[in-house]
């Protein structure tokens, strides 16, 4: 027998009991104490430094775990970013980090609704209000407490989800509307001879290799479709380390600066954008100084690996592909401005060399 169960075996009863009681108060401090940690990767930046494209693909494919457990992490983490003192009611086992994240999945569909109808967001003391209602609950009555806060219950009718199964499958379920139900039946009744089941799936699938094909042809077009067997490219030119003078630019600068590189992105010939897209087989060319290169292919667009605003020019060995968050990542790295998608995670300054 393994020693852990040997161990156990000959435990009395209540000393069984009592170490089950003394586990659960150490995995709640380790529990707690891997969130902050959590945080301190986000703040760093670390996570887009060592060649990740986001924090949730830190967690998971650095840290190994599971989505949903990622997922969980995340959602948690953030909470105590904006509201801290819930780091120590985690820690008592006031509040469970499933409560946490449930509540910070409400806020931020809140805020997508409320920006939607033209209001202010939630507020940090109405965020800490609903918390501070969670703090001694159940998984279950916490979910009851925010779907009455917030009316999710119409809103959890319409999520959508995505569940693995086996044989290298997925159920999906989507929300459509009337057009797009009789549309989707419509294509049914018309591709019936190659799909007398009827399945859903045979024409969604369809659909969806019709649109790739269609969306590839456009950027084959306008000279952003990569050759699939491209050889990785060389580790791109690292720019500066040092910002400038370490000070924030002012915004009067920051416009001319990025004004000038939109200016010469756009004189980039579309020879050239094919050459890069090709290079870079259409997959951010960011590499970690350990020599981990980004895997998005996300939302990729052409950059300079020496900004404009250093002397960099549109030679061809000065040109990459970023994603959104490296693009923003290397501004941030230099002292620049980055684009407004992702200046909520770079307001604060590059740290010092």
């Amino acid at each position: 027998m393994p020693n852990e169960t040997l161990s156990a075996a000959r435990e009395s009863d209540q000393g069984l009991i009592d170490t089950l009681i003394a586990m659960k108060g150490q995995e709640l401090q380790i529990v707690t104490r891997s969130l902050v940690y959590l945080n301190e990767v986000y703040r760093r930046k670390l996570d887009l430094k060592i060649g990740q494209n986001s924090l949730y693909s830190f967690v998971e494919k650095v840290l190994g775990y599971e989505t949903d457990m990622a997922y969980l992490r995340i959602r948690a983490a953030e909470v105590l970013r904006f509201a801290p003192k819930f780091e120590e009611y985690l820690r008592e086992g006031r509040i469970s980090m499933s409560a946490l994240k449930q509540a910070q999945v409400a806020f931020r569909a809140e805020d997508i609704r409320l920006k939607n109808e033209g209001e202010d967001s939630l507020t940090l003391t109405e965020k800490t209000v609903v918390l501070n209602q969670l703090l001694g609950t159940s998984t279950r009555k916490a979910a009851r407490i925010l779907a009455e806060r917030f009316s999710l219950l119409d809103k959890e009718k319409d999520r959508e989800r995505v569940r693995p199964i086996s044989g290298g499958r997925f159920v999906l379920q989507i929300v459509l509307t009337e057009e797009e139900y009789d549309n989707l039946q419509r294509l049914k009744e018309m591709t019936a001879h190659t799909n007398p089941e009827g399945r859903n799936g045979v024409v969604i699938g369809r659909a969806i290799r019709q649109t790739l094909k269609n969306e590839e042809a456009k950027r084959k077009q306008n000279g952003t479709e990569p050759k699939r067997d491209a050889k990785a490219p060389k580790k791109p030119a690292e720019p500066p380390v040092e910002s400038p003078g370490g000070q924030a630019k002012t915004q009067q600068n920051e416009a001319l600066v990025f004004g000038a590189q939109r200016n010469t992105r756009r004189q980039i010939s579309l020879k050239k954008k094919r050459e890069v897209y090709s290079r870079a087989a259409d997959q951010c060319q960011y590499v970690s100084p350990e020599g981990v290169r980004c895997q998005s292919r996300y939302g990729t667009q052409i950059e300079h690996s020496l900004p404009i605003a250093f002397g960099g020019t549109n030679e061809l060995d000065n040109l990459e592909i970023l994603c959104r968050a490296h693009n923003g990542y290397r501004a941030w790295a230099v002292g620049l401005q980055p684009p407004s998608s992702v200046q909520g995670r770079f307001s604060d300054l590059p740290p010092s060399n």
